[in-house]
């Protein structure tokens, strides 16, 4: 088993004593205090597309293995407020995707953070391996469980969100599938409403890497065909989401693309997402 470096298990302790608490974890005194996050992050403003996403991978990677999570969340929302970011949710899921790489999912748990509107939380979650933990107990046992830690309702429910986009990263483009593990792993603590929200983020964060052509084809193809209503608002309204977060929330940008969507329900979920979105991008 490897040694756990003093600083990662000081942090550990402590993020144990705040969690049992019901507490959001704020590690500005710990972990490498000879790396300031926010020095090695600046550098990577200065870059765009795949080489600025290598950058912030590369710094969060050296941060996460150093036990700096919180400390890093803290940096990103400085840049936020400092303009230089338009939001950090979705780097704060990569920053607990490199601490799941570094310290496996539950001790990348205990440091979590409810910083970048719930990001870290969401990317820690969306680590797991739903098949993986199935072997092991019934499926959502293990999420339950990792999730119902938090006594916090806003933690529980964003990781329940995470759980989600799990389950649809573990089944590629089976949105039904995905949605069912939400309503099974209900009775173990998951928080239904959130995790199906993850499951159709994840639908459309997998079809905006081919742009807004692909996003608006997993429109059609994906939340069109859910049997229930709900979902379908649920998927449209992710489009949304996804939209304003791949047009670095601009509103209007994103406006017009769910006005390209087909079906009048389907715009108006799609426009609601998005707005609902800008919106607390903009407030923090």
């Amino acid at each position: 088993m490897a040694r756990l470096r003093p600083t990662t298990v000081v942090a550990t302790v402590v993020a144990v004593l705040v969690l049992a608490g019901g507490g959001a974890l704020l590690l500005s005194g710990f972990g490498d205090a000879g790396a300031e996050p926010r020095a090695e992050l600046s550098p990577c403003l200065t870059l765009a597309g795949a080489r600025r996403d290598a950058c912030f991978d590369e710094v969060f990677a050296r941060q996460a293995a150093r036990g700096n999570v919180a400390p890093t969340v803290a940096a990103l929302e400085r840049l936020v407020r400092d303009g230089r970011l338009d939001d950090c949710h979705l780097l704060a899921h990569s920053l607990a995707h490199a601490a799941v790489a570094a310290m496996g999912v539950d001790r990348a748990f205990l440091l979590a953070d409810d910083g970048c509107r719930m990001g870290y939380v969401h990317g820690a979650a969306e680590r797991a391996d739903p098949r993986a933990e199935a072997r092991a107990a019934p499926p959502g046992a293990v999420a339950g469980e990792r999730c119902s830690r938090f006594v916090k309702r806003d933690l529980a429910a964003s990781c329940s969100h995470g759980y989600g986009h799990a389950l649809l990263r573990a089944s590629p483009g089976d949105l039904q599938a995905s949605a069912d593990g939400c309503r099974a792993a209900e009775r173990y603590g998951i928080h239904v409403i959130p995790c199906e929200a993850g499951v159709m983020m994840q639908h459309s964060l997998d079809r905006s890497r081919l742009g807004e052509t692909g996003l608006l084809a997993g429109a059609r193809e994906g939340c069109a065909r859910l049997a229930a209503a709900r979902l379908r608002t649920r998927c449209h309204r992710n489009v949304g989401v996804v939209a304003a977060f791949a047009l670095s929330h601009d509103a209007a940008r994103a406006e017009a693309l769910c006005r390209r969507l087909p079906a009048r329900k389907g715009r108006s979920d799609c426009l609601a997402g998005a707005r609902k979105e800008v919106e607390e991008a903009r407030a923090g």
